[in-house]
């Protein structure tokens, strides 16, 4: 089975490697410097709005120097929203404001969705927890998008929608895209096999039209009318670049946040519940418990011993 991905300048890539999926990993972290759908028009956004206003919950996350460098959104003063292809893919993780004086925060844990599939890349989503709280204005809004069924034969109109995106030395920059959500919104991959996998997966993703701006901006967010839709996931190859010499022609994948909303809600509840008085979450909560219980253990066996 070929594996659908995207890597860091934007290409599809297959590769039949395993790659271990959890729902919960500690990272160590050190400090570091319709097919028939109509086109709606998008406005220009230029560079001179205040992204500090706009977007103040936008980051990025940086792993070692070998590995991705991907966006994500501030939900909460500890919680990061982005995929888990970026995640499972780092050992360390620091988290950077892309306002407010770039601030930053290491990852004290990361929470990985149990039915993760790095294969099909269906539920790539990840929640990474901050040692140290980010605070902003005002944090991503998650929206409601699908309030009932759809069926194989629906497809939405177009939506105008932006990526706004920026990574360490480069400046802003908003990228306008049509999205539409369906069986057939997405444009049909070059490769059979691929193309079996998104007709599968539909339900879980909105298809951005094609954008050769896009593609290694993966875990940014798609914003709507304010409100964070979906995430870049991943790209794969058309069929139109085989009618285009020279002109490779890239399908974007956003993954839907309200598809996984009872996950996130879940994650972040859990963590608050275990949390200190000033709403920081623990870790492990649990391994301390089992190792004061260890202790205690200890410490009644040499009193009984010494009797």
């Amino acid at each position: 089975m070929k594996k659908l991905g995207t890597d860091y300048d934007g290409e599809s890539q297959h590769s039949e490697k395993d790659d271990k999926t959890t729902v919960r990993r500690r990272r160590p972290t050190r400090p570091r410097p319709t097919t028939t759908s109509t086109q709606t028009v998008v406005p220009h956004v230029t560079c001179t709005d205040r992204m500090e206003v706009n977007y103040p919950y936008l980051v990025y996350l940086e792993g070692l120097p070998d590995e991705p460098v991907c966006g994500g959104t501030l939900v909460s003063p500890w919680h990061v929203l982005t995929t888990a292809y970026c995640t499972t893919r780092m050992t360390e993780i620091m988290v950077t404001v892309t306002a407010y004086n770039r601030h930053h925060a290491n990852a004290s844990l990361v929470y990985i969705h149990p039915d993760f599939d790095p294969y099909t890349l269906t539920a790539d989503i990840s929640i990474v927890i901050l040692r140290d709280p980010l605070n902003v204005t005002r944090y991503a809004q998650l929206p409601d998008i699908i309030s009932s069924p759809i069926d194989d034969n629906f497809t939405t109109k177009a939506l105008a929608c932006v990526v706004v995106a920026r990574r360490r030395l480069t400046p802003y920059h908003y990228i306008p895209v049509n999205v539409m959500y369906g069986l057939k919104a997405c444009r049909e991959s070059f490769d059979s096999e691929i193309q079996t996998t998104v007709s599968k997966t539909w339900r879980e993703f909105i298809c951005g039209m094609p954008n050769s701006r896009l593609g290694n901006d993966i875990g940014d967010p798609l914003i709507c009318d304010g409100l964070q839709y979906g995430i870049i996931s991943h790209t794969y190859r058309t069929k139109m670049q085989t009618t285009k010499i020279g002109n490779i022609d890239h399908q974007v994948r956003f993954l839907i946040v309200d598809y996984h909303r009872q996950w996130i809600n879940n994650v972040i509840a859990v963590d608050y519940r275990f949390g200190t008085n000033d709403g920081r979450p623990h870790a492990f909560p649990g391994l301390a418990i089992n190792l004061i219980l260890q202790l205690l253990t200890i410490v009644f066996q040499l009193l009984l011993r010494y009797r």
